[in-house]
């Protein structure tokens, strides 16, 4: 899995949690195989070998809100309805449509998890960027 419960709490109270439970024992556990296996899925459609040697931050961030998502759409049918005045769920209604924007993007290659970034070496060793000069050396001599 690429995140546990205790991730869903960055996303949802403890207490919503308690009460989903409550209301469908097991139910986050479920959700976060499954939201595990959908990931796995999109990996896979995007050539990645399974398992990852690394899993990156933002996967699991991707099955933390959906998870979340999922499990607090058990329990409110405000999930459904986003421009309710006043919906506290708004923010997580938000990060979910990105997770599975990004979670597309991953299924078609779009999105790289892994970047590779091969800077070229520098010939002596050190390389230095600064601002272009205000003063140049014709100003300098003056004084």
């Amino acid at each position: 899995m690429y995140c546990g419960s205790d991730d869903l709490k960055d996303y949802v109270l403890e207490a919503y949690l308690a009460k989903a439970e409550e209301l469908n024992p097991g139910g986050a556990e479920r959700h976060l195989a499954q939201v595990s296996e959908e990931i796995d899925g999109a990996l896979l459609q995007a050539g990645h070998a399974l398992p990852l040697k690394r899993v990156p931050g933002k996967l699991k961030q991707l099955a933390a809100v959906i998870t979340a998502f999922r499990v607090v759409s058990n329990i409110t049918s405000l999930m459904q309805d986003s421009g309710t005045s006043g919906n506290e769920w708004l923010g997580l209604q938000t990060l979910h449509k990105q997770a599975v924007k990004d979670l597309d993007s991953i299924r078609s290659g779009d999105l790289d998890l892994f970047p590779t970034v091969d800077p070229e070496p520098a010939e002596h060793g050190l390389e230095v960027s600064t601002q272009p000069r205000i003063f140049g050396d014709d100003v300098w001599r003056r004084f």
